[in-house]
């Protein structure tokens, strides 16, 4: 059953009361946009450090398996780690 309710036989909300509720949306709205705009850029600042630990980290492990003739050991025993650093210095570069 509907429950059916004839608008032109209700009264407006006066106008102070109507701006002081719009008024308290957008207040409320800013404080929560500005809060999660700092949450996440906090959060992608520590991801974006971690990746370049990341990064200096793998070129290290990388470094150790360069012989001193330019070729790679690396191959041998982790294939992951060449394609890996491959990728990493494409989106590092």
């Amino acid at each position: 059953m509907e429950n059916h309710v004839e608008k032109s036989k209700e009264d407006p909300i006066p106008t102070r009361k109507l701006l002081m509720m719009v008024n308290d949306y957008v207040v409320n709205s800013t404080r929560f946009v500005n809060r999660f705009h700092a949450v996440t850029e906090e959060k992608l600042q520590n991801v974006s450090k971690r990746i370049g630990q990341t990064v200096t980290s793998d070129r290290t492990t990388f470094s150790r398996h360069i012989e001193p003739d330019g070729s790679m050991t690396a191959h041998k025993n982790r294939p992951h780690l060449i394609g890996l650093l491959i990728i990493i210095e494409k989106f590092t570069a």
